[in-house]
């Protein structure tokens, strides 16, 4: 009898491997323990447990090796698939938003502003919906070798067609930033990154959260719970959101590009964070928002900007002071601004006046987090909003340089 068709036909004893490649010698099913404890205790056979019919596995098997090798992702020997029940075409969740996006509306310009994204991210998706019924369903399957010979069933989850895509759109427009590492398809290798509001793929998370020397054991722990933050709408762990700033916070460990990627998408994390929380960062400066560690993080970034425009002037090419001082920053706020201050003053002095105005809002800034008691220029460590305060501040000069 075969257990899944509930039909008498010739079984199987046997059932194939290669499932997630031609290496590959996990199986899913299996019963050659016999003298472990698989069925000893319950059976005296594995076919007294169950049978699967030799066409059925065949069938299945050869089905599944389909999909992992058309639609599914690797992240080391974890392999995730995602595939409608009637081969309806579906979005990659291994795709971060901007490759999606310029896959569905080919040269046109990617958005940089909230509205502009969101209505961009519903266009796409509405194309996908057009092809799910409001009965469709959509499976996502995740699988991960047990031991050398066993395959186990990491994530089985069945969605509604429009359930699914709902939970997409949340975490598209929930979790996002300015990304400005990535490259336009067709571009030259030396051509300027592109700077588009998008949505961090679950790879690009984790080099954010643990760098690029992650063991294989850790990569698939964290897959496994970065999964439910895409698609249960689970909030992002705090450790991760922790651990991205922190090396955010430290641009002296990395290399100039991969600063740029973790500090955007750490931005994304800890907006998606606070989103879920109830609390709505913008991408753009909140000139309304008067908390301390945002707005000392607005103050780090015009003494990065200032210098950054003083060695233009005098045609050095260094980092900044200040990013050079962001993690003393962020733990000794208080002490880094008065070193700050010392380090920029003969820069102001040589620019003749052209600085004058970036300085005066400089110090209004200052004035408003020392406010009337100077509460808040202290030494107390700042918390991670810091770096969306310096991201959105430098996003703005950036901007209004570009617009001028």
């Amino acid at each position: 009898m075969c257990y899944v068709r509930g039909t008498e036909m010739p079984c199987s004893d046997m059932s194939p491997s290669k499932i997630r490649g031609t290496g590959d010698k996990a199986k899913l099913i299996s019963s050659n323990d016999s003298s472990g404890f698989t069925y000893r205790g319950r059976f005296t056979e594995p076919k007294q447990a169950a049978s699967v019919g030799y066409e059925t596995t065949q069938k299945a098997h050869n089905a599944l090796k389909w999909l992992i090798s058309k639609q599914g992702f690797r992240n080391g020997e974890q392999v995730f698939a995602l595939w409608g029940t009637h081969g309806e075409p579906l979005p990659s969740i291994e795709l971060d938003s901007l490759d999606l996006l310029m896959a569905s509306f080919g040269g046109e310009p990617l958005p940089d502003v909230q509205t502009e994204y969101a209505k961009k991210v519903n266009q796409m998706l509405a194309g996908y919906a057009e092809n799910l019924t409001e009965h469709s369903q959509v499976v996502v399957l995740g699988l991960d070798s047990a031991t050398t010979g066993r395959l186990s069933i990491i994530r089985y989850q069945e969605f509604f067609g429009s359930d699914f895509l709902a939970r997409l759109q949340s975490w598209y427009e929930s979790c996002t930033w300015l990304l400005d590492y990535k490259k336009e398809l067709g571009k030259d290798k030396g051509a300027p990154p592109l700077r588009a509001l998008g949505t961090p793929s679950p790879k690009d998370i984790l080099f954010a959260v643990y760098g690029g020397k992650i063991t294989d054991r850790l990569k698939k722990s964290a897959m496994q719970r970065i999964m439910p933050c895409i698609l249960d709408g689970a909030p992002i762990p705090k450790d991760f959101v922790l651990s991205a700033a922190r090396r955010a916070g430290n641009p002296n460990a990395m290399e100039v590009w991969e600063y740029r990627k973790t500090l955007a998408i750490a931005c994304a994390l800890i907006k998606k964070y606070y989103f879920d929380k109830g609390v709505v960062y913008e991408v753009g400066v909140d000139c309304e928002n008067h908390g301390r560690s945002y707005l000392f993080g607005r103050a780090l970034a015009y003494y990065n900007y200032i210098e950054q425009q003083a060695l233009k002037l005098s045609d050095e090419k260094r980092p900044t002071n200040a990013i050079r001082l962001k993690y003393q920053f962020s733990r000794r706020p208080a002490k880094t601004i008065g070193i700050l201050d010392q380090k920029i003053q003969p820069y102001l002095a040589k620019a003749d006046g052209r600085l004058n105005y970036l300085a005066s809002e400089l110090n209004k800034l200052l004035s408003e987090i020392d406010g009337d008691n100077c509460a808040n220029m202290t030494n107390a460590p700042l918390d991670e909003t810091y770096l969306l305060g310096f991201s959105s501040q430098m996003t703005d000069f950036y901007t209004t340089k570009k617009g001028e």
